[in-house]
C-alpha cells in the first residue's frame, strides 16, 4: 500500500508543477494580457498564485515557445 500511495503523491506533485509551469508560461507571454485561472477552493487558488513567483529557465521557455507554434 505504501507504494501506491507515494505513486499517487508523486503523480499529483508532477501535475501540479506541470500546471504551474504552464501558467508562468502563459504569464510571460507578451501577447497575452492575463490569465484566467478557474478553481475550486482556496487552496488551489493559492498553489496558482505560487507560478508568479517560480522562475522558468530560458530552455523551457524556448522549448514551451517552440512547441506552441504547432497549435
Amino acid at each position: 500500500m505504501e507504494g501506491r500511495w507515494n505513486d499517487h503523491r508523486n503523480s499529483w506533485r508532477a501535475r501540479r508543477e506541470t500546471c504551474l509551469v504552464a501558467l508562468k508560461w502563459v504569464i510571460e507571454q507578451d501577447i497575452i494580457a492575463g490569465a484566467i485561472v478557474g478553481t475550486r477552493n482556496i487552496e488551489r487558488l493559492k498553489e496558482n498564485i505560487e507560478a508568479v513567483e517560480i522562475s522558468l529557465p530560458r530552455e523551457y521557455i524556448d522549448r514551451l515557445n517552440m512547441v506552441s507554434l504547432e497549435f
